[in-house]
């Protein structure tokens, strides 16, 4: 291949489908996703890196007394909101890959109950910066493949 057939090639490439194509793959998917799980329930932050806690929080604890109780009688972690007393929450994480951005959801009401009401819900979904670097590490090597099999084909 000659150099201008390589440069308009190059020229014609479209980033975003390329990147699209990477967050739809499943492995993609379930690394974002399993990376904004455990930010919850190993650290208890939210994408910012703030510390989720109730609205009923006796401070400086993230719960009401009610259910720190609650928490210790299922053996859960009672110093940091995890979001996940049952997993029903955990279950309906999504990640959809748009033209120029992949986007991470999931459904706030549980067991007939909003999430809501009970916590600040603005910034659950997403990943710290720490995170975002790890994602960017995992998908660059899936991103140069991508890159080089549209560029040489």
């Amino acid at each position: 291949m000659d150099l201008k057939t390589l440069q308009n090639r190059i020229d014609k490439l479209n980033l975003n489908n390329l990147f699209k194509k990477i967050f739809n793959l499943r492995d993609v998917k379930d690394f974002v996703i399993k990376r904004n799980q455990e930010q919850l329930y190993k650290s208890g932050i939210d994408a910012t890196g703030k510390k989720i806690k109730t609205y009923f929080a006796n401070s400086p604890n993230v719960y009401s007394h009610a259910t720190i109780n609650y928490k210790r009688a299922k053996g859960q972690p009672d110093t940091i909101v995890t979001l996940k007393d049952t997993g029903a929450f955990y279950d309906t994480f999504k990640v959809s890959a748009e033209n120029e951005y992949a986007e991470l959801t999931a459904n706030f009401e549980v067991h007939g109950e909003s999430i809501a009401e009970n916590v600040d819900t603005t910034n659950i979904l997403g990943l710290v910066d720490e995170n975002k670097k790890i994602l960017i590490d995992y998908i660059k090597p899936l991103f140069l493949k991508e890159f080089k099999a549209e560029v040489l084909k």
